[in-house]
């Protein structure tokens, strides 16, 4: 490395590598725009995201998005000080402490199948009365089968309506009530 390239952000082909070297520990998510890994459950996707910064480094960050309005996310999560941000020089000897801060941390767990009753109890915890928040309980309700509590506020309603029926229809429930974890 140059003495000024610590200066220069990462480029997307590094950080694309960065990505790719972090999928090959989890094999059952997708890498979205060689910037993140994914995984989905019925009309929730959870992300553990790294966003380059300008001084080759780059962070790795957990959220939680509704995939009928994906700007709708909850439960974002930045890596405590120790591994927040790893230089571009450290990360053959840092990734996989991150891997194992990343499963310590992150919430809904990332090496345990995803559960929609968890990530509701964990979305409820934090929610406010902001928007954001209540479209996310109210999809999560509503694909859960609770169409009461998830049309159930207020002001809100006509927004929040049209999240249940979006997710009603994009999402369906499975008819086999074993494919939902308890």
């Amino acid at each position: 490395m140059k003495k000024f390239d610590k200066y220069r952000p990462l480029t997307k082909k590094q950080l694309k590598e960065i990505v790719e070297c972090y999928a090959a520990e989890f094999p059952d998510w997708e890498i979205v725009d060689g910037d993140r890994l994914v995984r989905s459950l019925g009309p929730v996707l959870q992300q553990i995201g790294f966003q380059g910064l300008s001084y080759q480094a780059y962070r790795p960050m957990g959220v939680i998005r509704a995939l009928p309005y994906p700007s709708v996310k909850m439960l974002p999560q930045f890596l405590d000080i120790k591994h927040d941000v790893i230089d571009m020089r450290a990360h053959p000897r840092k990734w996989r402490s991150a891997i194992a801060a990343m499963e310590e941390q992150f919430v809904p767990p990332i090496r345990q199948p995803l559960n929609l009753r968890e990530v509701m109890r964990l979305c409820e915890q934090t929610a406010r009365e902001k928007t954001n928040d209540l479209c996310m309980l109210a999809i999560l309700n509503a694909y859960l089968g609770e169409k009461l509590q998830a049309k159930s506020s207020g002001i809100l309603q006509p927004l929040l309506m049209l999240a249940v029926q979006l997710t009603t229809k994009a999402y369906p429930r499975p008819t086999d009530p074993g494919c939902l974890p308890q």
